[in-house]
């Protein structure tokens, strides 16, 4: 776990992110957020990061538009069973 702070949403991805989305790949880590994390009146970033292996597990993820500072909440509900 870790604040990555490493922006996922735009096509032009620099060079730390492209090996960070190698590295989870790798690992069949997928990010289950997909819309901005963060928004400015001028920009708009997916700079928090829920990764899961096991995503039949996730039931919901997704971003709350409630800002704490700069930054919105990201939210995910998890399906656990017990065996």
């Amino acid at each position: 776990m870790g604040d990555l702070n490493r922006d996922l949403l735009h096509k032009d991805l620099d060079h730390v992110t492209k090996e960070l989305n190698l590295v989870t790949n790798l690992y069949q880590y997928k990010q289950l957020l997909d819309e901005p994390t963060r928004e400015t009146r001028n920009t708009s970033s997916l700079i928090g990061h829920f990764f899961t292996n096991k995503k039949d597990t996730i039931i919901l993820a997704g971003t709350s538009k409630i800002k704490i500072n700069d930054h919105y909440i990201g939210h995910q509900v998890i399906s656990i069973v017990k065996r």
